[in-house]
């Protein structure tokens, strides 16, 4: 008789301890679906979903970026334009916010992205609308697209040791670029930090 009153009081003590893990494990997968949302829009604006733009079977082949509390990034753009003429690095921003926020529903204020410009790179920051605009170096097609990405909360640096070089001066960038001693320190700096490294 006693050691049936044990055994119960064993099973009945092991039951009531599994089932909130039970229950957390199916809370948390049901707050969590993998994605969360799709990014892709159609030409009126429309949300299209990952079955419709890539395939019924996509669903069981995604690997989703995990939700977290904070995404510490930094990226080095080194380059002005690719072969076709787009924006080297700063193009793969945009996109990679909207994969952390919308497909996995990471809160943008816990995206901390820095881009970090210097070599080739240089004329991304260059404001052709300044006073005292260069004369020297290229027009700057895309000073629009880096101030949005500023405007939202990106961080972008530029390298000094590269201003010396190009003979830039403070006033002939775009408002809101800030500054590094030099680039490539800065990216090792952001790494010894805990930053993820990107190169596009």
């Amino acid at each position: 008789m006693v050691n049936k009153k044990i055994y119960l009081t064993c099973l009945l003590g092991f039951s009531l301890l599994s089932a909130p893990v039970f229950a957390y494990e199916n809370e948390y997968e049901a707050a969590a679906p993998c994605p969360v949302a799709s990014p892709y829009t159609d030409a009126f604006g429309n949300t299209v979903s990952y079955a419709d733009k890539f395939g019924a079977g996509v669903m069981n082949i995604i690997n989703c970026v995990q939700e977290r509390e904070e995404v510490k990034l930094v990226m080095q753009v080194n380059q002005y334009v690719d072969a076709k003429g787009r924006p080297y690095g700063f193009r793969n921003v945009g996109s990679m916010i909207r994969d952390y926020t919308v497909a996995a529903g990471i809160n943008k204020k816990e995206i901390d992205f820095n881009v970090v410009v210097h070599g080739g790179g240089f004329p991304f920051v260059l404001d052709p609308d300044a006073v005292n605009a260069h004369a020297d170096a290229p027009k700057n097609k895309f000073k629009g697209m880096v101030q949005d990405l500023i405007a939202s909360g990106v961080n972008v640096y530029f390298c000094l040791n590269t201003a010396a070089a190009k003979n830039i001066k403070a006033d002939q960038l775009i408002p809101g670029v800030q500054a590094v001693t030099g680039g490539l320190t800065a990216v090792a700096d952001f790494q010894e930090r805990g930053y993820s490294y990107i190169q596009p």
